[in-house]
């Protein structure tokens, strides 16, 4: 009897340690078998949706110099690169054969100038002869008729050696805006053609950057809306613009359309220009802000195939799991937007609840779970 008393007394003795130690586990602790998990809780913030495009800077204007005087180049000193001023003289064109021919012109109309001087005083005074019967009205006709033909060629002599004087003054080729020279192909030396251009002219104090936008983006710019700038040649910079004009078509070939930005090209300290045409980079379009939004981070959220199957188009459906009471419970989370590391949440938690970002993979609906430690919105896992 008094052994059986005893091994009673032991067993009493274990169940109360046992319960005792029970009673002291954190809340959330579900027993030695649950999962330890840490935790972050469901937060608002404002979040700015933005897009991101490529961008390509161009001269805010460009002009080809064609020759309208197909002659040889006997002065034409500019190379890709120099700087010329709006007027300043670029190129000469060889143009004495023009000047002969001038010359010609000019004797041929003083020529006629003065026979038609003579068939108006012989036209006046044939008028009185006809009167009185001296000649004939065939005679009179004829001479009327010598003398409208004489004044017809004058003119268009005279026509002909205008056009002619401002074909020579073409020789002079001047540039129409200031700006670089750029793709010049042609040398003194060279015959200039009409069909070829002698070079081009670049105006880059200001700058446009054309921004490749897909078709569905299109909806959600206008103009004077603002952009941020990044450009490859000057990392961690910004420029700031607005949008100037967006194209009125899209590229049949790259199904893109195109929106412009007007940028001031600022200069170094040698007085250079920094930004040159051709350089790449990306733009940021802010189009549409969310206040007070839900957020949780992105690692809360569990890729999950049989969901990504039941998605619909422009959808984002994932797998999270919140703590309720010691064990994970199964959400279906829609997301939205990222900002940095945090997502934005549509639909599947709410404001506070206990959203599970480590130690969810694998987890079950129902399951054991003890939290380990619980992190600020937007901490990484393992802080505390």
């Amino acid at each position: 009897m008094r052994g059986n008393s005893a091994s009673v007394s032991l067993i009493v003795f274990f169940i109360a340690v046992a319960g005792c130690q029970a009673a002291g586990k954190p809340e959330g602790a579900a027993g030695d078998n649950a999962r330890p998990v840490r935790v972050v809780r469901v937060e608002r913030a404002d979040i700015v949706e933005t897009i991101r495009v490529p961008a390509e800077l161009v001269p805010y204007v460009e002009v080809k110099l064609y020759s309208q005087v197909p002659d040889r180049i006997v002065w034409f000193p500019f190379r890709d690169g120099d700087y010329v001023r709006k007027g300043q003289r670029v190129a000469v064109i060889r143009s004495e054969g023009m000047k002969r021919g001038l010359e010609r012109m000019l004797a041929e109309e003083q020529a006629l100038e003065v026979q038609l001087r003579n068939l108006e005083s012989e036209l006046a005074r044939s008028r009185g002869l006809l009167r009185t019967g001296v000649i004939t009205q065939p005679a009179f006709d004829k001479l009327k008729a010598s003398t409208d033909s004489t004044r017809a060629r004058l003119k268009a002599l005279q026509a002909a050696r205008r056009q002619m004087e401002v074909q020579a003054g073409n020789a002079i080729i001047r540039a129409p805006i200031e700006g670089v020279v750029a793709g010049a192909i042609l040398r003194e030396g060279d015959i200039a053609v009409p069909q070829v251009p002698l070079c081009r002219i670049l105006q880059t104090d200001r700058l446009r950057a054309q921004l490749r936008l897909a078709e569905s983006e299109v909806s959600r710019i206008g103009v004077g809306q603002k952009v941020k700038l990044k450009l490859d040649c000057c990392p961690g910079e910004t420029f700031e613009a607005k949008i100037d004009r967006i194209f009125p078509y899209v590229d049949p070939a790259t199904r893109t359309n195109t929106a412009e930005i007007v940028l001031d090209n600022p200069k170094d300290s040698s007085g250079n220009f920094r930004l040159k045409p051709g350089m790449f980079g990306y733009a940021t379009i802010v189009v549409g802000q969310h206040r007070n939004a839900l957020v949780v981070p992105e690692q809360a959220l569990v890729l999950d195939n049989e969901l990504v199957s039941r998605q619909k188009v422009g959808q984002k459906l994932r797998l999270a799991f919140v703590v309720e009471q010691g064990t994970a419970r199964r959400k279906v989370v829609e997301a939205g937007l990222r900002k940095g590391q945090m997502m934005q949440v549509l639909g599947g938690l709410e404001y506070g609840q206990l959203v599970i970002i480590e130690g969810q993979h694998g987890l079950s609906d129902g399951q054991p779970v003890n939290v380990v430690g619980e992190n600020k919105g937007g901490q990484k896992g393992g802080a505390q």
